[in-house]
């Protein structure tokens, strides 16, 4: 399983008494979207980690930079932002790599709980590699989800 985080996650913070923002609302847009790529990588952990002995891998990556038109539905100073950027940004194609490479290649067989970036494995941040909150953001997903103990 290949699932895509980002490097947005490092100021990422879980904040675990409003985990949808429905009291910090759509003017936390950013910080919004960074606790949900670190929740991608403690997910992806967790998910490794019970899979172990199966066979199947998890991972998570970070496709770097990509002109994907992330932006589009933002307002003017984002959007202007990222036209600014745009000569910096990958394109969609190098950004699809590690997706790639993790899902398919020889190198990245057995590879499993992983951040990777540029086809190989890359260190997230401390918060992102705490396997307490990785379990917990589990239980709560199987609460919210009402699949508890029928993931597998």
């Amino acid at each position: 399983m290949v699932s895509t985080a980002s490097d947005a996650h490092r100021p990422g913070k879980m904040h675990w008494d409003d985990l949808q923002f429905e009291r910090r609302g759509t003017k936390a847009g950013w910080s919004t979207y960074c606790q949900s790529k670190l929740a991608n990588i403690l997910f992806t952990r967790e998910l490794s980690r019970r899979l172990d002995g199966s066979g199947v891998t998890a991972n998570c990556l970070h496709p770097g930079f990509v002109n994907t038109g992330f932006s589009r539905n933002n307002g003017s100073m984002a959007r202007l932002l990222m036209t600014i950027s745009r000569p910096f940004q990958r394109k969609d194609t190098k950004g699809a790599e590690t997706v790639v490479w993790l899902a398919v290649s020889e190198e990245a067989e057995g590879l499993t709980g992983e951040y990777c970036h540029n086809c190989k494995p890359a260190k997230p941040t401390g918060r992102a590699r705490n396997d307490e909150d990785a379990a917990r953001l589990w239980g709560l997903s199987e609460e919210m989800t009402g699949t508890v103990g029928a993931w597998r």
